[in-house]
């Protein structure tokens, strides 16, 4: 898919943007989430408080966050 061509290869990651838009409809179009959490819209609105971070493998993309989950 070359939408995820910008995506980098585990282990490396770079930050959520507005261009992933795409691929995560993509992948939700094929892929339905059970929750709200898992769409983009989600996903985005959280991008900083949480500071979304993307990787990819052969077979999947890698949403990670590098939020402690302690409070600030």
């Amino acid at each position: 898919m070359k939408k995820l061509s910008n995506i980098p290869l585990f282990p490396d990651f770079r930050q959520l943007s507005i261009s992933d838009e795409s691929v995560f409809t993509s992948l939700f179009k094929k892929y339905q989430p059970n929750i709200s959490e898992y769409t983009f819209t989600n996903l985005f609105a959280w991008k900083d408080y949480y500071d979304f971070h993307l990787s990819k493998t052969d077979t999947a993309v890698i949403v990670l966050t590098k939020k402690s989950g302690k409070d600030d």
